[in-house]
């Protein structure tokens, strides 16, 4: 049976992307070791120059070197350094020993956990040393010197300082102001308040006294009240007061009264109205003579004369004339009406007018019996 099927699957040794897997591995590894070994090296190279320098210096071959500034690039830790690159064993120390040693006194920092560290001395030693604040307050002594000596300097910080007193003191007065009124509008309404309680109470008193248990619930009211009218409305000096503030009003108001038109003015404005109406036809003619053509001008004449025309001839017409053009006018359901009444020549009298009308009723009421 062949096995060529579990290279499919995902955890098989011979899956390309197990041997991919595998060979990244193996290229990692094989650069750590290449790494360390370029490391090793070094260090040996290092080693062996340090014990040929060692070994120059030891003969009196070579110069001591300065010791003034090569301290700084070195390190706290180059003598340690160099015995481990001479093949010192290393020897890892326990807190206990650091404790110790700082308790001792004797290394860097122990003097961090003396509880007699002076912090005022601290202090004053930033204060005094430090070249900073020194040059600040140089500076600031100097400008004080001269702010001092300078005559409109002073004049401009008294005045703001006068201004910043008085706007602090107008403000202290405009708060106590605004707390005494409010003290004082607190008290007016507790005061408005105990005046309208107390009316109430005299209002109670007085309507409980006019009562005196004799009042019934309903019907008629019994008492010794007055029934004068004088005593029924407001007080007569109030009336009276009211009374003279409306003449003394109506005295200073004149009446707005138009003077009558004699005969004559009233004719010259019937004139001047009739001759603005001529010129406003006139001038509307014109304009629709203008837009609309001759024709239309035409035709708004000739109607206005035939309205004219008419007009004169109802004048001359007497009464009875008058009354058939009121007919003529008249609307068309009332024509109808009147005619249903009189017939159609408006020769029918009363008597058949009223016959006519109750055989109709007779003939409306026959009907319905017929339908029910």
């Amino acid at each position: 049976m062949s096995l060529s099927f579990l290279a499919k699957k995902a955890w098989h040794t011979s899956n390309v992307k197990n041997v991919e897997k595998v060979w990244l591995a193996e290229q990692e590894h094989a650069k750590e070791e290449k790494r360390l070994a370029e490391l090793k090296k070094q260090i040996e190279e290092e080693r062996q120059i340090d014990e040929l320098r060692e070994l120059q210096r030891s003969n009196g071959l070579v110069a001591e070197p300065s010791a003034k500034v090569e301290w700084m690039y070195e390190g706290p830790g180059s003598a340690l350094s160099e015995e481990y690159k001479l093949g010192r064993e290393y020897k890892p120390t326990s807190a206990a020993s650091v404790l110790e040693a700082l308790e001792s006194k004797e290394a860097a920092g122990s003097t961090l956990l003396s509880a007699a560290a002076g912090d005022a001395n601290e202090q004053f030693s930033r204060l005094t040393q430090d070249p900073l604040y020194a040059m600040r307050a140089a500076h600031k002594t100097e400008r004080d010197r001269h702010v001092l000596q300078n005559p409109l300097a002073m004049k401009r910080i008294k005045k703001s300082l006068a201004d910043q007193l008085e706007e602090l003191e107008d403000r202290e007065k405009a708060k106590k102001a605004a707390k005494e009124l409010k003290k004082a509008a607190k008290k007016a309404k507790k005061k408005k308040k105990k005046k309208k309680k107390t009316a109430a109470d005299d209002k109670d008193e007085e309507e409980q006294e006019d009562d005196d248990g004799e009042r019934s619930k309903w019907g008629l009211q019994k008492g010794e009240r007055s029934t004068e009218p004088r005593e029924l409305g407001p007080p007569k000096a109030l009336l009276e007061a009211v009374l003279e503030r409306e003449e003394a009003a109506r005295a200073r108001v004149p009446p707005k009264q138009k003077p009558k038109l004699s005969e004559a003015d009233l004719e010259r404005r019937r004139e001047e109205m009739a001759a603005d109406a001529r010129a406003h036809q006139a001038s509307r003619l014109t304009r629709m003579r203008d837009h609309r053509g001759s024709a239309v001008a035409e035709c708004l004449e000739e109607d206005e004369a035939g309205k004219t025309k008419q007009k004169r001839q109802r004048r001359r017409q007497p009464e009875d004339a008058e009354d058939d053009d009121d007919e003529v006018d008249a609307p068309r359901f009332l024509r109808q009406v009147k005619s249903d009444v009189y017939g159609e020549t408006g020769t029918i009298d009363l008597a058949e007018s009223v016959q006519r009308t109750r055989n109709r009723h007779q003939k409306k009421r026959a009907r319905a019996e017929d339908f029910f």
